[in-house]
């Protein structure tokens, strides 16, 4: 059955075409609507983002409706030429499931590139006819009719692509001697567009090759005059060349020929783990990606930092060279290297294969069209490294099913379409203490096993932290393991004993760190000097002042940067998260760093506060309440009515999610000196001897630990409300020797005692 003739269209108004028809897309939002959507065929946009975009991160409230509404009306239009059916729901929002060749702009770019790769081949016949492909599919102004600034934005770059097609065609019109053509073309882009030097160049050049050298002469002067007038500068340098020898009479030939290159297989892997240990599956997928077929076979290797994602797709990229024999190319994209750059990298790239750095092309697009076709038919190993986004690595890609890539990223780069995700986590206890073994010596680690054991523990299953540790041991074989041990048994000095040479925690935590926008890096602070053991995205509502929404996002993003970890989910089906404890200890340092003692001190009033009418909403719709508790002496926060109907809908069910997390609450309201929380949340619980029993051993430990803040403040009141407490915990668990103790000098006995 033939391919129906639909066309979306963006190189002009912007619309969809079913043969010569077009459809009826209704007013300008939805054609933004359309227009973000045709930015990447075949691509989810979530919701939120098309927000963002159709209004230019300035939404109204209903814009999540909207985009809803303006769908049904792009249905609408489409199904009227029988074309509703490329756009479609996928969660979490839409993509439009065409051909990204029936996109015209993604034509024109496909159009223009081969056009440049027959132009740099010296085919100016071929080249010339897809120029005049690309060109011939504007329609007028780009994204007509959509005034969102990310169409505006995309406008501007086509209209410069479209006019670096246009001085193309007219180079390979010069070229093939169509010097007419050339001239009568060029005259209107200047007119146009007067500062366009190289523009101005092609012109001269045409009209001197054509006899008009007085011509070309004035067209120089005119130019000059322009640039002058309208900026205050000369013109540049090849123009002065090309206009001196124009007067000379030495212009030569408009293309010189490149010489042949000689193909080369470029080693660029940094050296292989002698050591390597562990992640046989890992290694197995990604090796195992050279045999599955796919178009550009792609492996992200993604994980928190420290993880060994470098190391492992070096070493994979090692064990594929026989596979691949026509060499590896690697590049570091990381912050702080000086080849982060994709202009930076394929310059390196094609310099390592063979090609003369005079030869190579200002331009970073056609730098990457060059790279592609260089590397096309060739059997190669192609290691990115410490990727920050997908935005990076785009140019990057051969086009080639002959070439395997292996991409390294903290984020899971799902945007990289056709990748195979690979994901590293912590090592298991086993496999933690293999690796210290084979590292610091099995006859060193035979003598202490428990030890061992205890460090690769305090390491948390981290192949960094484990490496260092290692490495210590061998830089001092007199040291027994248990003097590490007891170092990094104390989390103060932990991360300055991971540090040696040039490996440290804090340098590889300091990559996702760096990441960090301002809120997100606010709530890394305050969440990991909170220390709860683990905690649902709420908690950074109340700390972060701010709604449940932002917290969320705030939260995910620490997520997708590797900070946090997703711990799983509770009874009330939602995700808990945790923190490494090293990257907890790292977050601490930054926290007490650059957060100051008021900031904090409020934001951990704010989240007891919040806690303290959650606590107080479920007790009191659970059974039991028996208990005349003194009022609170903390002001009560406003709950956000999605938490309180989760409160509301298991009392029972939320109080046993969030007793770790309380619990930790008390003693860290303690620590920091905010005991009149510690009471008031105490005080709260003891409303329902049903919420005590949903975690008596929880419960014991935040009385204790109450009672000792109480007592240490000289609050009477507060030990009184405790004590009570104690009481009634004993009567629960009908130990009713205990809960009615004999009275010995103002003090009674703590659970513990």
């Amino acid at each position: 059955m033939p391919r129906t003739p639909l066309r979306v269209v963006a190189l002009g108004p912007v619309g969809v075409l079913i043969g010569d028809v077009h459809a009826n897309l209704g007013g300008p939002k939805p054609r933004a609507l359309l227009a973000a959507l045709m930015l990447e065929p075949r691509r989810v946009l979530a919701v939120d983002r098309l927000v963002d975009l159709i209004w230019d991160d300035q939404p109204p409230r209903s814009a999540a409706a909207l985009v809803h509404t303006y769908v049904s009306t792009l249905r609408r239009g489409l199904g009227a030429v029988g074309a509703a059916s490329v756009l479609v729901t996928q969660v979490p929002g839409y993509l439009l499931d065409v051909d990204p060749a029936d996109v015209d702009h993604v034509a024109f770019a496909q159009y223009v590139a081969a056009a440049r790769l027959a132009d740099r081949e010296h085919e100016y016949v071929t080249a010339a006819e897809q120029y005049r492909q690309a060109i011939g599919l504007w329609r007028g102004s780009a994204f007509g009719g959509v005034e969102a600034r990310f169409a505006r934005a995309r406008a501007a770059v086509l209209e410069d692509e479209r006019l670096a097609a246009e001085e193309g065609l007219a180079r390979c019109e010069i070229a093939m001697g169509f010097f007419s053509a050339a001239v009568s073309r060029l005259t209107g882009l200047v007119t146009a567009h007067p500062l366009r030097e190289g523009t101005r160049g092609l012109l001269m050049r045409g009209l001197y090759l054509s006899g008009r050298r007085g011509d070309a002469l004035g067209t120089y002067r005119e130019g000059r005059a322009v640039l002058i007038d309208r900026i205050g500068m000369e013109p540049g340098t090849e123009l002065r060349e090309l206009h001196t020898q124009i007067l000379d009479g030495t212009v030569g030939a408009p293309i010189q020929q490149t010489p042949r290159r000689v193909p080369v297989a470029p080693k660029m892997l940094p050296r292989d783990t002698a050591d390597f240990t562990g992640r046989h599956l890992q290694v197995e997928a990604v090796t195992g990606m050279s045999r599955s077929g796919l178009a550009t076979p792609i492996a992200v290797v993604s994980g928190a930092g420290g993880t060994g994602k470098s190391t492992l797709a070096v070493h994979c990229a090692h064990l594929l060279a026989s596979v691949y024999p026509d060499g590896q190319l690697y590049a570091d994209l990381s912050e702080g290297s000086k080849t982060k750059g994709s202009t930076v990298v394929l310059g390196r790239f094609l310099r390592a294969l063979g090609v003369n750095g005079a030869d190579l092309p200002d331009d970073t697009e056609e730098l990457a069209e060059l790279y592609r076709g260089t590397v096309a038919g060739r059997r190669m190993v192609v290691v990115l490294d410490n990727v920050r986004g997908e935005g990076q690595v785009r140019k990057l890609l051969p086009g080639s099913s002959n070439c395997l890539v292996i991409i390294t990223s903290r984020s899971r780069l799902a945007g990289i379409t056709g990748a195979v995700l690979v994901e590293l986590d912590t090592l298991p206890p086993p496999a933690a203490t293999e690796m210290l073994t084979r590292f610091a010596g099995a006859e060193r680690v035979a003598t202490e096993p428990a030890v061992a054991d205890d460090i690769a523990r305090l390491c948390g299953g981290l192949p960094l932290a484990i490496r260092i540790a290692a490495a210590k041991l061998r830089l001092r074989p007199h040291l027994p393991l248990q003097a590490l041990a007891r170092r990094l048994s104390d989390h103060r000095r932990r991360l300055d004993e991971l540090t040696v040479g040039d490996l440290a925690i804090r340098s590889s935590l300091e990559l996702g760190y760096n990441e960090l926008a301002d809120v997100p890096r606010h709530a890394f602070h305050l969440l990991t000097l909170l220390d709860l053991p683990d905690f649902a995205s709420w908690v950074a509502a109340p700390l972060l002042d701010t709604t449940l929404d932002d917290a969320d996002e705030a939260v995910e993003q620490l997520v997708e940067l590797r900070l946090l970890d997703v711990a799983g989910t509770d009874g009330a089906g939602r995700v808990r998260y945790r923190f490494h404890d090293l990257v907890r200890l790292y977050g601490s340092e930054k926290a007490l760093r650059h957060e100051t003692a008021d900031v904090l001190a409020a934001s951990f009033r704010r989240v007891f506060a919040a806690l303290i009418a959650m606590v107080e909403t479920a007790a009191v719709r659970m059974p039991g309440s028996t208990l005349a508790i003194p009022p609170t002496t903390v002001p009560l926060a406003e709950l956000d009515p999605r938490l309180a109907k989760e409160v509301i809908a298991d009392p029972a069910g939320w109080l046993t999610a969030e007793t770790p997390a309380i619990v930790r609450m008390v003693e860290r309201a303690h620590e920091l000196g905010v005991d009149e929380a510690s009471t008031t949340l105490i005080t709260s619980l003891l409303s329902t001897p049903s919420a005590l029993r949903n975690g008596c051993n929880g419960w014991q430990r935040a009385l204790d630990i109450a009672l000792t803040a109480a007592r240490s403040a000289g609050n009477q009141c507060a030990e009184v409300t405790i004590l009570t407490g104690l009481g009634q915990l004993c009567f629960e668990r009908d130990e009713f020797d205990r809960a009615t103790p004999s009275r010995t000098g103002g003090r009674g006995p703590s659970l513990s005692g």
